[in-house]
C-alpha cells in the first residue's frame, strides 16, 4: 500500500483543481492507494466535493480548521508575515509523519511551505501538477515566490512537475531547466456525460426554467479569470435577438453578488439562474442548448471538455489551449471580439470549427492509469 498527501491551498471548494483532486481520490486504486487530502485552508463543508468525499470516507485535513479572524488587519499582516509559512510547514511535516506518506503531490500555490522544510521532508516522490498557466502560478511575489521554490524542490527533492497539455510541458521544462515533466491530462468519465437518464424538460423542470426557454449555460467559480462580466454582455446581445434566451450559471465564489448586481440593472432579473455546489453537472449540461466559456486565461479547462462530450455547441476563449477542441460544434472565439460577435456565433448553428484534437485524452480512467504508475515508479 503507497500512502499519498495531495496537498492544496483550498479548503476543497468545486473549483477546477479541487475537482481533480476528489476525481484522483476516489478513482485510484484502494488497493494499492491510501490518499488523505490535506489544505491549507478551512474545510469549506458546504462544496459538492466535500460531500462526494465525505461520503466516500476520504480523510480530508485542514492546517487552519477554522478562518482565522484578528481584531485588528495589522495583526492579521503580521502573522502571516511571521508566522504563517513556519506553522504551515511544521503542520504538513507532522501530517506526513503520521501518515507515513511516501508520495506527496501538491496542487495551486502551496510549494513556497513545502520548500521551507525541503530538507527535512522524509518521502520517496514529490510531485507538483500546475492547474494553471505557469506564468500565472509561478508569477513575481512580494512576500513568498513559488518559482524559487520549486527551483529549491527541484534541487533538494527531486520534485517532478506535471504538466496537463504539450505546451504547459513545454514551458515547465524551459522555466526549470529540466526535461523530465509528464503529462497528465484532466480527464473525465465520458459516461456520465452521455447518459444521463432524464430528459431536457424534466431537468429543466426540476430548475425552474421554461421548457421552451434558449439556455446559455456555463459552469465556472464566479472570479476574475472566469470573465463572468463579459459573459453577462453577451448575454445581454443574445436576449435583445431572442426574448426566451436564459442564462444557466453554474458555480460560486467572491463575484457572484457583482455578477447578479450587473444582470439586475440590465434588466434581466428572471432570465438567469445560478446554482451553486452542484454534484449534478452532467444532468445539468443536459438542460442547456449551448455552452459558453469566455475565460481570460486557463490552464485546462475540463469544463469545456464535459460540455462537448455531453453534445452541446461550445463557444469559448481561444486562449484555451487547441487540445480542448475535439468537435466541430466547439468554437474558439477571441475575448477582443465584441459581445454582439460572440452572440452572432452563438446563435448560428452553421459556424463550424476545424477541430482535430483526440477527445481520448481525456478519459479519467486511463488518465487515472497512468497517474498511479507515477505514484507507483522508484
Amino acid at each position: 500500500m503507497t500512502n499519498i498527501i495531495e496537498f492544496l491551498t483550498t479548503g476543497m471548494g468545486d473549483g477546477g483543481a479541487e475537482t481533480l483532486v476528489k476525481d484522483y481520490a476516489l478513482l485510484l486504486d484502494k488497493q494499492k492507494f491510501q490518499i488523505t487530502i490535506v489544505t491549507i485552508n478551512p474545510v469549506d463543508t458546504t462544496s459538492a466535493n466535500y460531500r462526494r468525499l465525505s461520503d466516500a470516507g476520504i480523510q480530508i485535513v485542514p492546517i487552519y480548521r477554522r478562518k482565522a479572524e484578528f481584531k485588528w488587519w495589522i495583526a492579521q499582516k503580521l502573522w502571516n508575515r511571521c508566522f504563517h509559512k513556519r506553522y504551515v510547514a511544521r503542520k504538513l511535516v507532522k501530517i506526513i509523519k503520521e501518515k507515513d506518506a511516501q508520495v506527496l503531490h501538491c496542487h495551486l500555490e502551496v510549494l513556497y511551505a513545502v520548500a521551507s522544510v525541503s530538507k527535512r521532508l522524509k518521502i520517496k516522490k514529490l510531485l507538483f501538477t500546475c492547474h494553471n498557466q505557469p506564468s500565472k502560478i509561478f508569477k513575481p511575489s512580494r512576500w513568498e515566490s513559488e518559482e524559487k521554490s520549486a527551483r529549491t524542490l527541484i534541487r533538494n527533492n527531486n520534485l517532478q512537475m506535471i504538466a496537463l497539455h504539450d505546451d504547459m510541458r513545454r514551458e515547465l521544462n524551459r522555466r526549470f531547466g529540466v526535461e523530465n515533466t509528464i503529462i497528465i491530462h484532466n480527464g473525465i468519465d465520458f459516461e456520465k456525460f452521455r447518459n444521463v437518464p432524464e430528459n431536457k424538460n424534466e431537468i429543466r423542470q426540476d430548475i425552474a426554467i421554461d421548457s421552451e426557454a434558449f439556455v446559455i449555460g456555463h459552469v465556472g467559480r464566479f472570479s476574475e479569470a472566469k470573465n463572468h462580466g463579459f459573459l453577462v454582455d453577451v448575454f445581454a446581445e443574445v436576449f435583445k435577438r431572442r426574448t426566451d434566451a436564459h442564462l444557466l450559471m453554474i458555480g460560486a465564489g467572491e463575484k457572484e453578488e457583482e455578477v447578479k448586481g450587473r444582470l439586475n440593472s440590465l434588466g434581466l432579473e428572471g432570465h438567469y439562474t445560478i446554482l451553486s455546489h452542484r454534484t449534478d453537472i452532467p444532468r445539468l449540461l443536459k438542460a442547456m442548448d449551448v455552452f459558453v466559456f469566455p475565460s481570460l486565461y486557463e490552464g485546462l479547462p475540463v469544463s469545456i471538455v464535459e460540455a462537448q462530450v455531453a453534445g452541446l455547441r461550445t463557444i469559448a476563449s481561444d486562449v484555451i489551449i487547441k487540445e480542448c477542441f475535439f468537435s466541430e460544434d466547439a468554437v474558439p472565439l477571441s475575448i477582443e471580439e465584441p459581445p454582439s460577435k460572440w452572440a452572432d456565433t452563438i446563435l448560428d448553428s452553421s459556424i463550424k470549427s476545424e477541430c482535430e484534437a483526440d477527445i481520448n485524452l481525456f478519459n479519467m480512467r486511463s488518465e487515472i492509469n497512468r497517474l498511479g504508475e507515477v505514484y507507483e515508479k522508484d
